[in-house]
């Protein structure tokens, strides 16, 4: 009889150890396979910070710093960007900055132009700190001012590249002696003919 009952102590705590190893084993794999995952991810995200990298380095790539140094006009700019390979022809780049009114406003620095950029844009960066310099610029004119004067005036404060070819625009559109006394709201960037045009209108006094 006290066999009996040892012999079922023992099955007892048998079974209790081979719950507990089961238990034990079972909380292990689980330890296991997170460290797995954890360590998988770690490997993934090690994988992918070159390929980041990589990216990053193409996107740099894929500007062209240019450097506009002393005095720098229109030509200048247009000459940079030729040796530069970011236009094909010069007269053409000239002309639309031009016809955009942003002739006179190309100024020293340093610019990093896009590789695809299209030439409005290259004009726009390559202007962009001269236009927020004359922002709502003023420009006031004393009674019975002449063409010459007025030419004068502009030049001084950079609204106009040549006097000589604002002189001839005046005179092409025949206005001479309309321009108007007082103070005139100039607002860059603006073409030669509607600069005229707004100098011949009534100015605030």
């Amino acid at each position: 009889m006290k066999f009996s009952q040892w012999l079922s102590q023992c099955l007892v705590h048998l079974v209790r150890i081979l719950i507990t190893l089961l238990i034990l084993s079972i909380f292990l794999g689980i330890v296991y396979f997170s460290l797995r995952h954890l360590s998988s991810q770690a490997s993934l995200s090690k994988a992918t910070n070159p390929i980041e990298e990589e990216v990053t380095a193409l996107a740099v790539t894929d500007s062209v710093e240019v450097s506009l140094q002393g005095d720098v006009s229109v030509k200048t700019a247009a000459d940079t960007l030729l040796e530069k390979g970011l236009i094909k022809d010069k007269n053409s780049f000239i002309q639309v900055s031009s016809q955009m009114g942003l002739y006179n406003y190309f100024t020293p620095g340093d610019y990093s132009i896009p590789k695809d950029a299209k030439v409005k844009e290259m004009i726009e960066i390559l202007t962009a700190d001269k236009l927020e310099e004359l922002k709502d610029t003023t420009v006031t004119l004393p009674a019975q001012v002449t063409t010459e004067q007025v030419a004068d005036i502009l030049y001084s404060q950079d609204l106009i590249a040549s006097k000589p070819a604002f002189v001839a625009a005046v005179n092409k559109m025949g206005v001479q002696g309309q321009f108007k006394a007082g103070k005139h709201q100039v607002n860059p960037p603006i073409k030669v003919d509607e600069l005229i045009k707004l100098l011949c209108q009534e100015g605030q006094q």
